[in-house]
């Protein structure tokens, strides 16, 4: 028999299991801004934020499905100053990922922009 080693797609379904927390993070915090803030409309904001939430922890857990079926396990995860970093099994073998802030901060803003609705390059500065 013989063993795959880890493909592409393993390690895009380890680097979103690291960064989907972090879009989660930030959209609770912005709830949280805007029930303390003083915001026009503040429910309708909430509810569109918490069902973006919901969507994304489907996603989530969708992802973690997939990992599993892969053989593919998280075993320690580390977040510091630099950034996130994970040691993971992938079918037996055990590989590191390491993600560095600028880079989840990155694919946090294109998967907030995908999931409402616009192209990242249309936010102004």
């Amino acid at each position: 028999m013989v063993t795959q080693r880890q493909t592409s797609e393993d390690v895009r379904l380890v680097k979103y299991y690291l960064i989907y927390p972090v879009v989660l993070d930030v959209l609770q915090r912005n709830i949280e801004q805007i029930e303390s803030g003083n915001w026009k409309l503040p429910d309708i904001f909430i509810t569109h934020f918490k069902l973006v939430q919901k969507g994304i922890n489907k996603e989530f857990y969708e992802i973690k499905q997939e990992m599993r079926s892969r053989g593919i396990k998280v075993f320690e995860e580390k977040r510091d100053q630099k950034g996130i970093s994970a040691k993971y099994l992938c079918r037996g073998y055990r590989h590191e990922m390491s993600l560095l802030w600028m880079l989840v901060k990155s694919e946090t803003r294109v998967k907030l922009a995908n999931t409402f609705g616009f192209d990242i390059g249309e936010i102004s500065k």
